[in-house]
């Protein structure tokens, strides 16, 4: 199991299974050090307005040994990169996630347009900490030029365990072989240029809560992922990207 999970929703997102408490309790149970809770930002549909989010500082940082980021999985709603919160909300929360998802205002149509929204998401939101699952099968994009501008602008990059895990199990779809693929192919240019990712469970219901050995094992068949540049338990390096994240003495 991995030292961490940063990619967690509750009930608030509108469409998940738990309350933080459940949540909370699962990781400690799965003996995990730090988890995030990322719900989704409010242009998702029925998902927390932006007054949740703003409300960050009064969640504990930890339970026990279990440290905990609140943060959001903020919806990128155009091609050009605008989040669904705000620059002030943002710079008051443990850590950011954005991706493209449906459900929301997001009207891009190409993989262009894909490849477009999340580069300049990147570019023009310096609060931004992680890109969530690159590579969706609704959502094409060019892979290698938004991990180029990952690496350019110091944003970690996703391999989403919810989006793999099905695309494993689904294989003989192209979307699904697509999303193997290139997937893949992002952990290698990462791995080229010695630069590290998360791993996130995406979680919705507490029971899907950490990343434990057997899908580790099947990510690293499958992708040719390896754990030096797995920066789940890395804390020191994770704080390169997530201030948040606590180091050394820290650390609970």
């Amino acid at each position: 199991m991995l030292f961490s999970d940063l990619h967690i929703h509750t009930v608030m997102s509108g469409h998940a299974f738990c309350t933080v408490n459940e949540c909370i309790k699962a990781a400690q149970n799965n003996k995990l050090s730090l988890i995030a809770i990322t719900d989704h930002g409010p242009s998702m549909e029925h998902a927390a307005h932006e007054g949740y989010f703003e409300m960050s500082a009064r969640l504990p940082k930890s339970f026990g040994r279990l440290n905990v980021l609140f943060g959001c999985e903020a919806n990128i709603i155009d091609r050009e990169g605008n989040v669904d919160l705000s620059i002030n909300t943002m710079s008051g929360l443990d850590v950011v996630l954005a991706g493209i998802h449906e459900k929301t205002p997001y009207n891009g149509n190409s993989e262009t347009d894909n490849t477009n929204a999340l580069i300049n998401a990147i570019r023009r939101n310096p609060g931004i900490n992680i890109i969530s699952h690159p590579f969706r099968p609704g959502f094409p994009i060019t892979i290698a030029e938004v991990v180029y501008a990952s690496i350019e602008y110091n944003v970690l990059l996703e391999i989403n365990t919810a989006v793999l895990m099905n695309a494993f199990m689904n294989p003989k779809t192209g979307k699904n072989t697509a999303v193997i693929k290139r997937t893949a192919e992002m952990v290698d240019i990462l791995q080229s240029n010695e630069r590290g990712y998360v791993i996130g469970s995406d979680a919705h219901h507490s029971s899907e809560i950490g990343v434990c050995d057997s899908v580790l094992g099947v990510l690293s068949k499958e992708l040719g992922i390896s754990l030096e540049y797995v920066l789940n338990d890395k804390p020191g390096l994770l704080n390169e990207y997530i201030p948040a994240v606590r180091t050394g003495r820290d650390a609970k």
